[in-house]
């Protein structure tokens, strides 16, 4: 079989041999022609040059001069077969000998005149030139042609083998490999698009890529063939070891297929249900609806699911969850029915029995939580007891210190014996040293109980800090402690519970007099954070007391620990104050801590996040620099008071502190007179007890408020229920402040001052 190559090439060498030969032949002709023309003008060129050269002789009638003439441009040119030169034809001399062939030119043989004169005629030349020279010329043209042409015809021949091989010939060829190889079905990857082969863009191209598309459809038909093989398989292999019973029928009800759980679940072989209908598995006791609702599930083309009690082939009832998919075929249409069967028989024994145990267990619950409840409500009972019994506490004791210490200032403001002055402040000391272990006692037990709440108002730190120093430097003077405030960098006003923050720093700074013989105790602060909302301080109290040791530390500030028990006893407390101060500082967004090296001194420090004042805020009335009590008698002197208290004792002293003011004072033991008396007259200011009998200070107050001249009478709270809860109910009933008991006349006067000036201010 001759190769298609061998074709090709055959066909363009036969197509070259058309077209190069009548080439070749019209370049023969035409190189032919053109050396002919060139022979013809060299021979009348040569011609008229011995014309020339030979005038002289004829001129001369020196013939043999012209022969010599002749002779020696005949041996000079080799061209020269025959040269003549006649005269009226006579020849006069002559070369060479004449020949068939040759080429003749006739020249005349003339000189030109003087001055425009005509020429002269001497005779003519007669010159044969010979061809041979011609003739050689041309041959060696003609081969030089044809060998030219032969190199020429074999280099593009050679060159059409290799374009047809390259272009033609090896990509067939690889295409024919691989068809092959996919008939021999060797080829199992798929070839990459133009792997190793030139893109030309020509038919050849565009068949190949037509044969590798072809392959990819094949490859990805051969690849999801496998992937659904693989798939079916791995389908095969789950459905026959799927835990749950599969069965497989067609439309007409007849079995196809089961797997092993459903063989191991019925004790049917395969063999056995082969065409069969799934009644064989019937026990009579699945409702009739149930067969019902399944076949016009399945007839509407959805899914059915639900349960069956059926048989056993050995007999035994069992209880199977069933679900039950349509299949459909390539058309659409249902082709078989898929059911998949789960034994759910220990299932609903496991069901019953967690039923059993739940109703138990809510019966244990419910009988639990009733315990629960019952002990809940003892719980709340006894803390609503203790609360009871903490104010009952509080008013109790409060009463009768509030007696004693208002007598004791009416007792040192009478008496002007320097002894009984000194009897009097230890017994005072004595009582506020009382009144703050009853505070401890009291906001421990809110702290404990989750009630203690703060205040915010407006408090300005280097102020509050000159207060504290204030309080405890007459405590520090008797020790002979220098007691120092550093400057305290932050000025601007914060929104906090001022009351808070100094309790902090004197428990701090109490103990830390208490606990130091010899040296300072200083106050500090420091900014930790700060926002445009609030600002982080850290309150610092430093001494050079006695020290704690490191064992200690860790439990200080626990209630009722102190460093040492014997320290209770040598410089005596209660314990308390630590445990609240960090109770506090955890309220306002802090924490506390120490450090100290025993025999050197401590530093105790608490921080507080607290808000920054905005400039919206309206500030409180301020009292004048002036004692309040004086203020009072400045200002208001002679304005008629009303004090209600169902205790004599307790009028007795305010009555006895306000006479001071020169305020003029009028007294009702419950609230039901202090109504009427306000009905009846027109008083600056009202003091109200809380607990009364007849009508308490709360009832009293709404009703006053309901009053014409009621609604902007000042009615300040006077009461021993001294939590901040009792506070905010005595604001919410209508009164205006709150005074503590026992009463501190001079913060009971500064009150009364602000309250008055706020009535003149809106008034």
């Amino acid at each position: 079989m001759i190769k298609l190559s061998t074709r090709i090439i055959t066909g363009m060498i036969l197509a070259l041999t058309l077209v190069l030969l009548p080439m070749a032949w019209y370049s023969v002709q035409k190189e032919s022609g053109e050396l002919r023309d060139i022979m013809r003008n060299q021979g009348e060129a040569v011609a008229r040059s011995l014309a020339a050269f030979v005038i002289e002789p004829m001129v001369a009638l020196d013939y043999p001069a012209l022969e010599y003439a002749l002779e020696t441009m005949g041996r000079a040119t080799e061209q020269i077969q025959y040269v003549e030169v006649r005269q009226k034809d006579k020849v006069l001399a002559h070369y060479g000998e004449r020949q068939a062939k040759g080429e003749i030119f006739i020249v005349p043989i003339e000189m030109p005149g003087l001055h425009d004169a005509p020429k002269r005629y001497f005779g003519e030349l007669e010159l044969v030139y010979s061809p041979e020279h011609f003739e050689r010329i041309v041959n060696n043209r003609v081969d030089d042609l044809l060998i030219s042409s032969l190199v020429i015809f074999v280099i593009l021949a050679l060159s059409l083998r290799f374009v047809v091989s390259r272009l033609v010939t090896r990509r067939l060829t690889k295409l024919s490999k691989l068809t092959n190889r996919i008939i021999a079905e060797e080829l199992r990857e798929q070839v990459a698009h133009g792997a190793g082969s030139p893109v030309y863009g020509d038919e050849l191209d565009l068949l190949r890529e037509r044969f590798m598309t072809m392959l990819d459809g094949i490859h990805a038909r051969d690849r999801a063939r496998d992937e659904a093989e693989q798939t079916l398989r791995q389908l095969m292999v789950a459905v026959e070891q799927s835990p749950v019973g599969i069965l497989m029928t067609n439309v007409q009800g007849g079995i196809e297929y089961v797997n092993s759980a459903f063989t191991q679940v019925s004790g049917y072989t395969f063999d056995e249900v082969r065409g069969q209908n799934p009644r064989i598995l019937k026990s009579g006791l699945t409702p009739p609806e149930v067969y019902t609702d399944l076949w016009g599930t399945l007839l509407a083309g959805k899914v059915w699911k639900g349960e069956f009690t059926n048989r056993r082939k050995n007999g035994e009832l069992f209880a199977e969850f069933c679900l039950i998919s349509p299949v459909r075929g390539a058309d659409g249409q249902i082709s078989h029915y898929m059911a998949t069967k789960e034994d759910i028989t220990e299932k609903r024994e496991n069901a019953r029995e967690l039923d059993r145990y739940r109703n138990h267990l809510e019966a244990l619950v419910d009988e639990r939580t009733t315990q629960l409840e019952e002990a809940r409500a003892v719980a709340v009972e006894a803390s609503q007891a203790k609360s009871v019994f903490l104010a009952n506490m509080s008013h109790e004791i409060r009463t009768p210190m509030n007696a004693i210490m208002g007598m004791l200032h009416l007792m040192r403001r009478d008496t002007i014996d320097v002894q009984q002055h000194v009897r009097l402040d230890r017994i005072d000391a004595a009582a506020r040293h009382l009144l703050s272990v009853i505070n401890d006692i009291l906001d421990l037990s809110k702290i404990e109980a989750g009630k203690l709440a703060l205040e915010e108002t407006r408090l300005h730190l280097p102020t509050l800090m000159d207060n504290t120093v204030a309080m405890l430097a007459e405590r520090a003077a008797d020790k002979g402690l220098a007691l120092t405030l550093m400057p305290v960098r932050y000025d601007a006003d914060l929104l906090g519970d001022p009351t808070r923050v100094m309790q902090g720093l004197i428990n701090f700074a109490g103990n830390a007099i208490k606990f130091t013989e010899r040296g300072s105790v200083i106050l500090s602060c420091d900014v930790i954070e700060e926002s445009a909302v609030d600002v982080l301080l850290r309150l610092n109290v430093s001494d050079t007391g006695i020290g704690i040791s490191p064992e200690v530390l860790g439990r200080l500030f626990n209630a009722f620990e102190q460093a040492d028990g014997s320290t209770t006893r040598k410089f005596g407390g209660t314990g308390l104050g630590l445990s609240i101060t960090r109770s506090l500082a955890q309220l306002m967004g802090g924490q506390v801590g120490v450090e100290s090296i025993p025999g050197q001194g401590s530093t105790f420090w608490f921080t507080a996040r607290l808000r920054k004042a905005g400039q919206h805020l309206q500030a409180e009335p301020v009292v004048a620099e002036t004692p309040p009590g004086e203020a009072i008698r400045r200002d208001f002197s002679g304005l008629p008071v009303l004090i209600v208290d169902d205790e004599m004792i307790n009028r007795e002293i305010a009555g006895e502190f306000l006479t001071e003011t020169g305020l003029t004072v009028e007294f009702a033991e419950n609230g039901l007179q202090a109504v009427e008396l306000c009905r009846t007259h027109d008083y600056a200011l009202v003091f109200m007890d809380m607990q009364m009998p007849v009508m308490d200070g709360l009832t009293a107050t709404a009703q006053i408020r309901r009053l014409p001249n009621g609604l902007t009478l000042p009615i300040l709270a006077m009461t021993a229920n001294a939590f901040a809860e009792d506070r905010e109910v005595c604001l919410a009933a209508g009164m205006t402040d709150f005074i503590p008991k026992p009463i501190d006349p001079e913060r009971m006067f500064a009150t009364v001052y602000r309250s008055l000036l706020k009535v003149r201010s809106t008034g």
